[in-house]
Parts: C-alpha cells; structure tokens; sequence
C-alpha cells in the first residue's frame, strides 16, 4: 500500500499532467469546444475503428413455447416489453459467454442444423 507521501507525490505528478494537457489543449484552441463538436469527433474515431459502428444487426430466434411463456411472464411481471426483455437477455448472454466455447447443447444443434453439409458436422 503506497504511504501518504508517495500517494501526494503521485498526485502532484498527476496534477503537472493535467496542467499540461490544458495547456496544450488552450493554445490549440480546443478549450472552447461544445458538447456538440466533442459527440461529432467521438463518433468519427469510433466509425473509423469499426465500420458497423451504428448499424442496425438483426437476430432472428426460435423460442419453444415454453420458454416463450415463461419469457412472456418475465416481462410482464416486470413491467416491460418482451422483445426489451429478450433483447436484454441475449446481449447479457452474449457478453458473459463471448470467449467461451459453444455449449454442447448448442454445438448438438448446430451439427444436426449441418447435416447436409459435405462434412456433416460441426467443429468450434
């Protein structure tokens, strides 16, 4: 744990950084700019470092009728829509599981999806 003099050392260090950064930004005349020009220049950087930055994907699911119902019931008992529900739930999945494998629930139904492939089967 750093102590209080290293912790204000660090402060004053960052302070000096600051101050620079302020600087530079008032001599370039950036200190002036509006919420409005900041969004504008974000958005460029962001479209620049991914071309579907923006861009509308559309998912298409099949639900059983059960875990439909039992979806339907979630939402309503939350007070929401279902298709904000699912929408919720598939990006919380999506997010939790994005650097894991496919389930083996799923990589079963993908291979019987892929049946009349050549190789017939599906390999993560």
């Amino acid at each position: 744990m750093p102590t209080s003099r290293t912790r204000k050392k660090h402060l004053q260090e960052f302070a000096a950084v600051v101050a620079e950064i302020r600087q530079e930004a008032k001599e370039k005349g950036l200190d002036k700019m509006t919420m409005r020009e900041i969004n504008a220049i974000v958005t460029e950087v962001r479209r620049e470092k991914d071309p579907l930055y923006g861009q509308v994907h559309r998912v298409s699911l099949t639900l059983s009728e059960r875990i439909y119902r039992h979806t339907k019931a979630a939402a309503e008992a939350e007070g929401g829509s279902f298709s904000d529900y699912v929408r919720q739930a598939l990006a919380e999945r999506l997010d939790k599981n994005i650097s894991k494998q496919p389930s083996p629930k799923t990589t079963k139904a993908i291979a019987e999806s892929t049946e009349k492939f050549k190789s017939g089967r599906y390999e993560p």
